[in-house]
């Protein structure tokens, strides 16, 4: 006779397996009844526009990862491109500074592309520097 109910080792892996969804709804949960004021629709958009620029990068290292390749210069060309920007904007209009800031990027992310599918360098290691 099959039984239909869950042995106790199946529910403890679906609950391993499901880790980080269960803990951050219970942090949710939590939130929202301790202060009221997090699910107000300014404290979502407020998470929301903090955490889109993550979701961003996230999205072009998920299909790097994908293809089987590491890119380890995505923070640093974050962070010069972040002080460019700073630097520029002291300096000239916001505008041109973005468009300056983008294609300097590019060309970083042009160079790096360069090194992988050209000389065949690891990703890894065209990277890493």
């Amino acid at each position: 006779m099959k039984k239909n109910a869950m042995h106790k080792g199946d529910i403890l892996a679906t609950i391993m397996e499901n880790a980080v969804t269960i803990l951050l709804t219970a942090f949710v949960v939590f939130m929202i009844c301790y202060r009221r004021s997090f699910s107000s629709w300014a404290n979502i958009t407020a998470i929301i526009n903090d955490c889109c620029m993550y979701g961003i990068t996230a999205l072009g290292m998920t299909t790097v990862i994908i293809c089987g390749e590491i890119d380890l210069s995505v923070s640093s060309i974050y962070a010069w491109s972040t002080c460019l920007f700073v630097i520029l904007c002291n300096s000239m209009n916001v505008f041109l500074a973005v468009l300056i800031t983008l294609a300097t990027s590019a060309v970083w992310g042009l160079c790096n592309g360069l090194l992988i599918a050209y000389l065949r360098m690891p990703a890894f290691v065209a990277t890493l520097g």
